[in-house]
């Protein structure tokens, strides 16, 4: 909402204020700081941001370089508008900036005569563009199926083209309300088709607001969002809708289409593991081209946790977590001389490898004993096990077994859990626990420490 608000500010002659909370949200930060250095007076009050904006910004003839992060609205948003200007301007970011997408905006303009050239890649920032001052919007053709904002920033600046212009949009938009709320907030900036310069009250945005919304839910607590209205057309605001569709208790798989808030789609994807159901998000393949692949990003990060994570091309499934409960009997204190980052490293490992391969309601067993021969620590689980011929290899780098324990890994956990027992001359060793498995890491007494 509000870089929207200061596109369109930067293209209304006057004095006012842009009024709201969340200004110093960093896409916002780095908008205002380029527009600055384009010439817009902007200065910040302790009700928001203060525009004192006379033009003539738009006929300054130097060269101005734009650095913008990881704002990929700065860069769509900015990549139209100083088209108006006559001067040339740079268009940069950092590195995965670099990497997102831009030809199908650059394509667009380049269609009413616009100037812009490509500085390292072709089809990615940064972009030197070479402003007219004047631009015709006339019979503009692009691609809806890759992100809304290229819509959006052709909108937002045509506020300021030479004439009327008509835009086709070529096959089915991707986020959709997006651009009914460019077109909206675009509306509602002007009388007659002219930009009024007054004082605005700007929403809360509610791709933030339903990180909150979705905790009250998970916790069944009350959350209110005082700066997102009930009547918002925001399209995140609906992910309130769907919360309401997930049940408490169990039901079948559930499929959500989120095309129309891919956004909000990462907080479903935090969510889903909690849930007592697997969840399938559909419709989102432009989050691959955001300042990082957010599909197998949070992919990643899932799994990390102990969920089951599958994706496709535009999709994400995620499973519930297991609940696998811990156990540790009550033993006497036990010691060991050794590296103790090591040996807790190598016990962190037989307890994820352990709960990763016990199913729901299984349990994993951690223990410590001196024997006879020394120190052993026990990790038992009563998952599907390893066949005795087959237990060799276990613990051989990068090996795992598709017969039993076949999840998803990189099969280091037990190479690993080696490796740190034979640094302390200590031993791995793998038997039956019927069901399931149980490794042990027997330590020599040479390693006991006398207390």
């Amino acid at each position: 909402m509000t870089n929207r608000a200061l596109i369109l500010a930067a293209q209304t002659k006057g004095t006012f204020e842009l009024k709201g909370e969340g200004f110093e949200a960093e896409d916002i930060r780095l908008m205002v700081q380029a527009l600055r250095q384009l010439g817009v007076e902007i200065k910040e009050t302790d009700r928001g941001l203060q525009i004192r904006n006379d033009l003539s910004w738009r006929g300054r003839q130097d060269e101005v370089k734009l650095f913008l992060g990881n704002s990929g609205t700065s860069m769509r948003f900015l990549t139209s508008l100083v088209t108006l200007r006559k001067g040339k301007t740079v268009l940069t970011g950092k590195d995965r900036m670099k990497e997102r997408p831009l030809k199908d905006l650059v394509d667009t303009l380049r269609q009413v005569g616009v100037e812009i050239e490509y500085l390292e890649k072709e089809g990615f920032p940064p972009i030197r563009i070479k402003g007219k001052g004047q631009v015709s919007g006339e019979n503009i053709r692009i691609r809806g199926d890759l992100s809304s904002q290229f819509i959006s920033s052709i909108l937002l600046s045509a506020c300021s083209f030479s004439g009327p212009m008509e835009l086709k949009i070529l096959g089915e938009p991707v986020s959709h309300p997006y651009v009914e709320l460019t077109r909206h907030q675009i509306a509602s900036w002007t009388e007659k088709g002219t930009l009024v310069a007054k004082d605005r009250k700007i929403e809360g945005d509610a791709s933030a607001a339903v990180y909150w919304w979705a905790l009250g839910k998970l916790h069944d607590c009350h959350v209110t969002v005082t700066n997102v209205p009930k009547d918002t057309k925001q399209p995140d605001a609906r992910f309130l809708s769907l919360l309401e569709e997930i049940p408490k208790s169990s039901a079948p798989d559930d499929e959500f289409d989120m095309n129309e808030m891919p956004d909000a789609s990462l907080m479903m994807m935090a969510m889903a593991p909690l849930l007592d159901r697997p969840t399938k998000i559909t419709r989102i393949g432009n989050l691959r081209v955001k300042e990082t692949d957010r599909i197998e990003a949070m992919a990643t990060e899932l799994r990390k946790i102990g969920s089951e994570v599958a994706v496709g091309k535009d999709w994400i499934e995620i499973k519930p977590l297991k609940e696998v409960p811990l156990k540790t009997p009550p033993a006497g204190a036990t010691m060991i001389d050794g590296n103790r980052n090591l040996i807790s490293q190598a016990l962190a490992n037989l307890v994820d490898n352990a709960i990763k391969y016990t199913p729901s309601g299984g349990e994993v067993t951690v223990t410590a004993q001196e024997t006879p021969q020394g120190v052993e620590l026990h990790v038992a689980d009563t998952g599907p096990g390893i066949p005795p011929g087959e237990r060799i290899h276990a613990v051989e780098r990068f090996v795992r077994l598709e017969a039993s324990r076949n999840s998803p890994g990189t099969g280091l956990g037990l190479s690993l859990v080696a490796a740190v027992a034979r640094l302390h001359d200590a031993r791995l060793m793998l038997e039956d626990n019927t069901p399931g498995l149980k490794a042990i890491i027997r330590f020599p007494r040479s390693a006991q420490r006398t207390r």
